[in-house]
């Protein structure tokens, strides 16, 4: 009775809302010398978000892909003479800030001006990032007084052996192998050299990369550049003498300078958008999460997005019975997750473009590493962002155990069991020796498999597996270095590798997974 209830009410609100906001579904007319405005300050995830309390505000969250698609067309449209984007503080990734950036440099290369307004980068840190994302732009704009706060770059990581073992929980966990440090936090209590290595790699390499591409931009020597970031934050009157930003102004002001007919919002763009029909599909298949058995789902305030195998074996079903696809990418940002599951979808992506002998191009956003990189290796071609996080070949795995918490908590435990090893995923007690034998020996397998296939997909000699693997994390540059990667370059350029390596003239791309209906979305 209350989930009937709760259903008519979700549908009333629904019908509410197109009486209440009627114009909802209307799209704009685009005027001649309009503005197109990007709101970098909202969220860009990978797949399109458009749940119902969306449906019902008359709000659509982009998607990586939309808001690439908005700029691409931009740039043709004669109606749009110019681009305004708002950056305060963005979500989005560092490689998705390169694809961002990219396609701001092509908008400009049509010769139509590019304008950013910030009210401060970043909240007084942090916001080296979004400032070097509007280094793309002709012009930067700050408030009055705002803060540029480019500090830099900071790794932090909790580590959580003390409270554990104080209140009785023992992590019994391995990996294979020294590099690889996600459950570093459970079993230590600071950072071990190989974790350290690892994390000032990261911030080096994207730090000194984002410094010497700003540097270009600004015409400010890579030296100085470190300077200002080494004495930020900085107020807006500080940065506009220092030659960091162009003008100090407000919103209001600054839109009026624009003198545009009409400032169009992305969102209002996009609808009016037309993708020219085309015969020849390309399939662009984006998985973005962490990797599990059972449905995918997309980011919600309560819950990470989630790669399901189930989601992706059915899409990959899908594809395969359709005549008219005739290439496929791969967009994966995951950091990793279950190998059983990464295994399904490796096997089915190996198996689809070996059936339907059709190209597959991978490009690889913030994250491919462990279980994401190993679903890139049936790839014909792989693309990485420079400051996309690769690599990862390794595993680990474990238990945690309970048995001092329960006594802590007076409650005693006992039982029976039928077969030697009935035990062994018992949270009651630590692996016994031959438990802990066979659970070691199954992680060896695992990473036997993965560098095994590594090898095989990257014609990469085994013996040379050791230098690359191990848990080593890789920046995008460093793996198009060492092998692991093609190329530099973000979806866009694995889109047209793709249609390249199927030989098509004109190609449409479609998105994969397919949106949800409204009566999907009610019933979620």
């Amino acid at each position: 009775m209350f989930a009937a209830i709760g259903f008519m009410c979700i549908l009333l609100m629904f019908l509410a809302s197109k009486i209440i906001f009627p114009n909802i579904d209307k799209t704009i007319t685009v005027k001649p010398d309009s503005t197109l405005v990007v709101d970098f300050n909202k969220s860009f995830s990978e797949v399109s978000n458009n749940d119902i309390i969306s449906e019902f505000l008359g709000e659509s969250s982009l998607s990586l892909y939309d808001l690439l698609s908005i700029i691409e067309a931009a740039q043709y449209d004669e109606r749009i003479t110019a681009a305004v984007a708002l950056i305060d503080n963005s979500d989005l990734g560092t490689a998705q800030i390169d694809e961002v950036r990219n396609a701001i440099k092509r908008f400009r290369s049509s010769g139509k001006k590019a304008y950013v307004y910030s009210q401060g980068f970043g909240t007084l840190g942090g916001g080296l990032a979004e400032y070097y994302l509007a280094t793309a732009f002709d012009e930067i704009i700050m408030q009055p007084k705002a803060i540029l706060g480019i500090t830099g770059i900071g790794i932090e990581v909790p580590f959580f052996k003390n409270i554990l073992q104080k209140i009785g929980v023992n992590p019994e966990f391995y990996a294979r192998y020294e590099y690889k440090n996600a459950i570093s936090s459970l079993l230590e209590d600071k950072l071990n050299k190989e974790y350290r290595e690892q994390l000032q790699n990261i911030a080096d390499s994207f730090g000194n990369y984002m410094i010497e591409n700003i540097s270009r931009e600004r015409n400010i020597a890579p030296a100085k550049m470190l300077e200002f970031v080494n004495k930020a934050p900085l107020f807006a009157e500080e940065a506009l003498t220092d030659g960091l930003i162009d003008k100090i102004s407000y919103k209001a002001q600054m839109l009026s300078d624009i003198n545009s007919s009409m400032m169009v919002s992305a969102e209002d763009y996009l609808n009016g958008l037309y993708t020219k029909p085309s015969e020849n599909k390309i399939a662009v298949m984006v998985l973005d999460g962490v990797i599990f058995s059972g449905k995918s789902q997309t980011e919600k305030l309560n819950s990470e997005a989630i790669i399901g195998e189930e989601s992706v074996l059915k899409d990959i079903s899908d594809i395969a019975k359709r005549d008219d696809i005739k290439a496929l990418v791969i967009r994966i940002n995951s950091p990793g997750g279950n190998y059983s599951s990464a295994s399904e979808i490796w096997y089915a992506l190996n198996d689809l473009k070996n059936k339907k002998k059709i190209p597959l191009v991978v490009s690889q956003g913030d994250y491919a590493a462990s279980g994401g990189y190993f679903v890139s290796l049936p790839a014909d071609y792989i693309f990485a962002e420079p400051m996309t996080i690769t690599g990862s070949i390794g595993v680990f795995g474990g238990k945690f155990v309970v048995s001092e918490l329960m006594k802590k908590l007076q409650i005693n435990w006992d039982g029976v069991y039928f077969g030697k090893n009935a035990g062994i995923d018992s949270y009651i007690h630590n692996f016994n020796a031959e438990e802990k034998a066979f659970f070691n020996r199954s992680l060896d397998v695992v990473y036997e498999d993965f560098t095994q296939k590594v090898a095989e997909a990257r014609n990469i000699p085994l013996s040379e597996m050791d230098k690359l693997a191990r848990g080593r994390v890789w920046t995008g540059t460093q793996a198009v270095k060492n092998g692991l990667a093609d190329k530099l370059g973000g979806l866009t350029e694995a889109i047209i590798k793709a249609a390249e390596l199927a030989k098509l003239d004109t190609y449409e791309p479609e998105i994969f997974p397919k949106s949800q209906s409204l009566e999907d979305r009610i019933a979620e």
